[in-house]
């Protein structure tokens, strides 16, 4: 279960965008360590609320790593910027 695999150092958060919250409600997650390889697709949250960020703030006290995100080619809009 999720509250099993919170008992982990190192956890990783492996759903879909919009399940990350489902994923992680009333986990205890202070002093692990959270792999995020979500992708955040929802534009209201782009480019100032960063999944990342967004998670750095409901867990303060988790260090979060960002890593093995994909993103398909029709998702990029060219913009090098």
């Amino acid at each position: 279960t999720r509250f099993d695999a919170a008992k982990a150092d190192i956890i990783v958060l492996a759903v879909r965008w919009e399940n990350r919250a489902a994923a992680l409600s009333d986990l205890d997650l202070t002093g692990k360590i959270l792999i995020d390889v979500t992708n955040q697709m929802e534009k209201g949250d782009l480019p100032e609320n960063r999944g990342s960020l967004l998670l750095q703030s409901h867990f303060p006290d988790t260090k979060i790593v960002k890593a093995f995100n994909t993103l398909y080619a029709r998702y990029l809009d060219g913009n090098t910027t």
